[in-house]
């Protein structure tokens, strides 16, 4: 019977060890969203990011970034110059694009060796520069690119469910991934995550009316993403993830287009998906990155817009 009691109390003492020592080990999940918006303590990007996966620059240790798409590429890269410069890496980022145009139009055009797109160069120093009336091609062998990404616009109906939003991706995603493996071997292949529109949008006929609608909009386009992302071999930045994050947070709210989809900047979504790239291609954190627009954008939303873009990061590159 002693032993018995001894033994009971001493099967106690391991239990309580245990749980004291659970309790004090560091998490092993990606921090959550309420996490970033609720504690100031928040993990440096350094500590959960697998950095296995990020694209090396040249031998002049600029990072050469060429983003194919259309008009959901053309605003933020200019603040993208401005946040990686603020923290320390050179860049050269190029988007060759036309307005609207769908993987399915830039494989038709490249098959055809059509000079449809506008080449834009944006400049750490500031601004950017055009090459009008050039081709696909010309564009993946204008430079030797450490990264490349591939995009696509989806307006409300396209996505209204997961098999509308892949059906209009698919088999072209997978013909330009294989055809820029072949020209451009060196580089790191992206999936840039678009994001849905905001509630409030109504062009032709395609209302978001509602924030049930926007989140099954945004719900369908990342699933798509992911999956591009896995079947095709490439990396992912989670823009579309990021706006969700933020949009939950009453600090920012449904604020972030200049016209109800494309990425604004006093709305913050271009600052928004400058950080995602960021931290997507670089595994530095974006929270207290130095750079502040020009435009009116205050500095509580600044730093919320910061939390989400790491949250996003990191909900898709944990170790």
């Amino acid at each position: 019977m002693k032993l018995n009691r001894f033994f009971l109390a001493f099967l106690a003492l391991v239990l309580l060890l245990c749980t004291v020592l659970s309790s004090c080990a560091p998490s092993l999940t990606p921090p959550t969203e309420d996490e970033f918006f609720e504690t100031e303590e928040i993990l440096t990007t350094e500590e959960w990011v697998d950095d296995s996966h990020l694209p090396s620059p040249g031998d002049d240790g600029i990072l050469d970034i060429l983003l194919i798409g259309n008009s959901f590429c053309t605003g933020f890269p200019d603040e993208m110059c401005a946040v990686f410069k603020a923290a320390g890496v050179k860049t050269n980022i190029f988007s060759v694009y036309y307005s609207g145009c769908t993987v399915k139009q830039h494989w038709t055009w490249h098959v055809n060796g059509e000079k449809n797109y506008r080449l834009r160069n944006h400049k750490q120093e500031g601004g950017h520069s055009d090459e009008n009336d050039v081709s696909l091609s010309f564009c993946l062998e204008r430079m030797d690119w450490d990264v490349i990404s591939l995009q696509q616009h989806f307006n409300p109906k396209d996505a209204e469910t997961f098999e509308s939003a892949l059906s209009i991706c698919e088999p072209y995603t997978k013909n330009l991934y294989d055809h820029i493996k072949q020209v451009c071997p060196k580089a790191k292949l992206y999936w840039h995550q678009t994001w849905s529109y905001e509630v409030g949008y109504d062009r032709n006929n395609q209302p978001v009316d509602s924030v049930e609608y926007q989140t099954n909009m945004y719900e369908n386009i990342r699933d798509v993403a992911r999956k591009l992302a896995t079947d095709n071999g490439t990396a992912l930045t989670p823009c579309g993830e990021s706006w969700q994050i933020a949009r939950a947070n009453p600090l920012v709210g449904d604020t972030l287009t200049r016209d109800k989809y494309h990425d604004g900047p006093e709305g913050g979504g271009q600052y928004l998906n400058a950080c995602t790239w960021l931290e997507t291609l670089t595994g530095i954190s974006c929270i207290g990155n130095s750079w502040r627009p020009s435009y009116e954008l205050s500095e509580t939303k600044i730093i919320e817009l910061q939390k989400a873009a790491h949250a996003a990061v990191a909900a898709n590159t944990y170790k």
